[in-house]
């Protein structure tokens, strides 16, 4: 079991290990080396672009197809095999199973009593900034740690304001966390 001042700690400063999502490849990004015969090794098969594998509907991990539903910020499991992605108007994050990246599948969701605006991946728990505000003039927001083993709530830690995003950072450099 993790100690809560371990998960204070986590809350407070930024953790190595954070999933990046930004896809980093050689050279400049410019229409010319990422498409087209001038490619230079780049292109699909060559395991330095972007190729996509399958495409996966959203709503399939909502109980109502016609609910409104998207997946905005997506962190990934440390094993690589779990999509977990926020989804504002249903405040909830929702769980994709990508073991096999060419047939995802739904894997569930959790409701998160308020609007999930990041997600990130520290070991075994997401950490998921939640935007408790009724308005702007009264911003509150709390910081939820989630087990990925099992999805339960390890965690609920104010943040004294309305939380926006986690940005990378060095281990032991503060992460602003608030919107104010």
């Amino acid at each position: 079991m993790v100690r809560r001042l371990h998960l204070r700690c986590a809350a407070g400063v930024l953790i190595a290990g954070m999933v990046s999502s930004v896809l980093v490849g050689a050279g400049s990004a410019s229409a010319e080396n990422i498409q087209g015969p001038s490619n230079r090794g780049h292109g699909p098969g060559s395991g330095r672009a972007f190729e996509r594998l399958a495409t996966f509907p959203v709503y399939r991990n909502s109980p109502d197809p016609s609910t409104e539903t998207v997946a905005e910020i997506t962190a990934v499991s440390p094993d690589g095999r779990m999509l977990i992605s926020t989804d504002s108007p249903g405040q909830r994050v929702t769980f994709t199973d990508v073991s096999n990246p060419r047939r995802p599948q739904p894997a569930g969701a959790l409701a998160v009593g308020g609007e999930p605006t990041s997600v990130a991946v520290y070991r075994s728990y997401a950490l998921i900034a939640v935007n408790t505000s009724s308005d702007f003039t009264d911003p509150s927001g709390n910081l939820l740690v989630v087990s990925l083993k099992d999805r339960s709530e390890v965690a609920r830690i104010d943040l004294g304001g309305q939380p926006d995003s986690w940005p990378s950072a060095r281990p032991g450099r503060a992460a602003d966390h608030t919107q104010r």
